[in-house]
């Protein structure tokens, strides 16, 4: 039996040598016997990526001239790429040694599967635990299955409330990746999660209870930053699968609705300590617009008082329109 072709693709944005190679080193641990071939995207790093000069897997290097960010860079690696299965990997995480293995092999079992993920440990503020999709702990338990299993066909409309996979998480087939339009290059966070949204609307997902990455959050990643695209890209994720999937009960949508404005409000919280008091008040109307509520009148009332402040140039911090002490901080959510 002829085995299939894995391409997995890694995003490079001056993470250095040393991750890079230990990424790299990961896949070429892989057990799978199939060929992996390793395309590694330089997003206009001004470290630049060194391969390694020798490895058991094929390594070629694609380099953007401007910094197009995550997703389109994912992208740019899937243009590059010829196998049938795609997986991706940033250059500051690696694999566990069986991760391809298991995956394909299970994603190989079902035809009507369209990717399949699994487990991995999370390194973050100085902590490591074992990620498992809370999807599959409201399928199977507590304790999960122990095999690899599909999720119901209902787990599509679930995926569009809860985070699922991270990016080096699971492995997706190439047809299925076209066929809903790859990743979208404007999000700032989550567009891996919007991508398993559209393809769980096409197919069904698959799971395996062995753990396969170690995914590392370092200090000045998207993920450790107090950033407020990356709250708003979670609130427009939100809306647009509110708006699209079709079969969303009304609990879905309440709940899709409660969180989108919750993330404008976040949103709104971290531009007025940025003092772009002119996102926040668009934010901060975004938020009540999707659900009205007493922090969303709040923050329009903040950010009305700090634009206006902003266009006489007084600082917040010495204005009688605002308590001292509190002229920035004040949304109970935006330290969650």
């Amino acid at each position: 039996m002829v085995l299939p072709v894995v391409n997995v693709i890694i995003t490079y944005h001056n993470e250095g040598e040393e991750l890079l190679h230990q990424a790299i080193d990961s896949i070429n641990s892989q057990t799978y016997e199939g060929e992996i071939e390793i395309i590694v995207v330089d997003d206009a790093s001004r470290i630049k990526p060194m391969l390694p000069a020798c490895g058991r897997r094929p390594v070629r290097l694609v380099r953007s001239e401007h910094n197009i960010g995550l997703p389109a860079a994912r992208n740019l690696g899937l243009c590059h790429s010829t196998g049938e299965f795609v997986a991706f990997l940033d250059a500051d995480d690696i694999y566990l040694p069986d991760k391809i293995n298991t995956e394909l092999s299970a994603l190989l079992q079902w035809d009507r599967a369209v990717m399949v993920g699994g487990q991995g440990y999370i390194h973050r503020f100085g902590k490591v635990w074992l990620h498992e999709p809370p999807l599959v702990r409201k399928y199977f338990g507590e304790f999960q299955t122990s095999s690899a299993c599909l999720l119901p066909e209902l787990a599509r409309l679930d995926v569009c409330t809860t985070y699922l996979f991270h990016s080096c998480g699971f492995i997706a087939r190439r047809s299925a990746l076209d066929a809903v339009g790859r990743f979208i290059g404007s999000y700032r966070w989550g567009e891996e999660w919007d991508l398993q949204i559209r393809l769980a609307q096409i197919g069904r997902v698959g799971y395996v209870p062995q753990p396969g990455y170690r995914y590392i959050a370092r200090e000045g990643s998207m993920t450790r930053l107090q950033n407020p695209l990356k709250f708003e890209s979670m609130a427009e994720i939100y809306r647009q699968h509110r708006l699209a999937v079709q079969g969303l009960t009304r609990a879905h949508k309440r709940q899709m609705r409660t969180t989108e404005s919750e993330s404008l409000l976040l949103a709104t919280q971290l531009y007025l300590e940025r003092r772009d008091s002119k996102s926040g008040w668009r934010c901060a109307w975004s938020s009540m617009g999707r659900k009205p509520s007493f922090w969303g009148a709040k923050s329009i009332i903040r950010s009305t008082l700090h634009l206006l402040l902003d266009i006489m140039n007084i600082p917040p911090s010495s204005s009688p329109c605002l308590p001292r002490g509190t002229g920035v901080t004040w949304y109970e959510g935006a330290r969650q």
